[in-house]
């Protein structure tokens, strides 16, 4: 589903203006990237938890080369009990 669609999708739902859908979502995305980068969890209710994830650097050798790869940043999402009972249900 494209960013698009969500907002379609939640305008027809709540009845609100295009335009104040697409504020929320800008703003959930800056509190969500802010928590993250500060090291906090998110917890989305009957989704998950969004957390901060190190991944180490490494050094691998593929045919005689060298390759190096530094340390970085990513988010790890763990899904919540509800989330895979819904996805389980038939």
């Amino acid at each position: 589903m494209t960013y698009n669609q969500i907002v379609t999708v939640l305008t027809e739902a709540t009845g609100l203006q295009k335009k104040d859908v697409k504020n929320v979502l800008t703003e959930f995305q800056k509190l969500v990237l802010q928590e993250i980068k500060s090291g906090e969890k998110i917890r989305i209710p009957m989704i998950g938890v969004l957390e901060p994830k190190v991944c180490q650097g490494r050094k691998v050798v593929l045919q005689k080369k060298q390759y190096s790869f530094d340390t970085f940043n990513t988010i790890k999402l763990k899904v919540g009990k509800k989330a895979k009972t819904y996805l389980n249900t038939k």
